[in-house]
């Protein structure tokens, strides 16, 4: 059986995708490593505030600092079409920025594929 999963077609929908897979991925991480830290929603402000609704997780205020620099540089991004960050050959993220986002993607991933989340893998692909 074939799973049929519909493809963003327009660049804000782009836009939101990857938006809330960066905060769902953000989100699984700060739960499993900030477990002792307060954790709130994000309070987006500026072009951020139009894909609030892809923020919907609650997060420590470093997680959400992360969050929301991410949706900032992916709402400015300037690449059509616009490739994997990793691959981009123009680093727009702040380099402190750029690392956590590398730990949280990896941590995050991985911890998914441990614990079963196949589900949540294939819906992010």
């Amino acid at each position: 059986m074939a799973f049929l999963i519909a493809k963003p077609k327009t660049e804000a929908e782009k836009i939101r995708k990857d938006i809330r897979v960066l905060a769902d991925l953000t989100a699984v991480y700060c739960r499993a490593k900030h477990r002792d830290r307060e954790k709130s929603g994000p309070h987006p402000r500026g072009e951020v505030t139009a894909y609030a609704s892809e923020l919907n997780v609650q997060l420590c205020r470093e997680c959400t600092k992360l969050v929301l620099h991410g949706a900032v540089k992916r709402i400015h991004c300037p690449m059509d079409p616009k490739p994997e960050c990793k691959y981009c050959p123009e680093h727009c993220y702040n380099p402190r920025y750029r690392e956590q986002v590398r730990e949280v993607m990896r941590f995050a991933w991985r911890h998914m594929l441990k614990r079963g989340r196949f589900d949540l893998v294939i819906k992010h692909m």
